[in-house]
C-alpha cells in the first residue's frame, strides 16, 4: 500500500444568463477546489440549455429559451478559454438534455 494519495481534480462550469429579465449579462463561472471564479462571457445568451463535456477540456453547449438562439450550439475550450460557434442544429431546443456517447473511435 502506498502512502501517497491520488486526488481527482475537477472543475464545474456554470453557464447562465445572470438576469433573465434583462437578457443582457451572460456569464460563466467555474468551481474548483472550493472556490468560484468568473469565466469568460458567453458569445450568445444561452438559457434553458444543455451542457456536457464531450472531450477532455471541451464543453458542448446548445439550445436556449430565447428564440434567436434555440438552434445554436457552441464548443467552449477550457484550455484556450475560447468559444467555437457550430452550425445551427436542425431543430430548435430548450429545456433539453444532452450527454456524451463513447463511440469507441476518435
Amino acid at each position: 500500500m502506498s502512502d501517497s494519495t491520488t486526488t481527482n481534480v475537477a472543475k464545474v462550469c456554470i453557464v447562465s444568463v445572470v438576469s433573465f429579465y434583462t437578457r443582457g449579462d451572460i456569464t460563466t463561472e467555474f468551481y474548483s477546489a472550493g472556490t468560484f471564479t468568473r469565466g469568460p462571457d458567453l458569445p450568445l445568451p444561452f438559457n434553458d440549455h444543455c451542457l456536457v463535456e464531450f472531450e477532455p477540456g471541451r464543453v458542448f453547449i446548445s439550445g436556449s429559451s430565447y428564440a434567436a438562439v434555440r438552434n445554436a450550439a457552441i464548443i467552449y475550450d477550457l484550455n484556450t478559454e475560447t468559444f467555437e460557434r457550430l452550425a445551427d442544429m436542425v431543430y430548435q431546443r430548450y429545456n433539453h438534455g444532452c450527454g456524451a456517447i463513447n463511440t469507441g473511435s476518435s
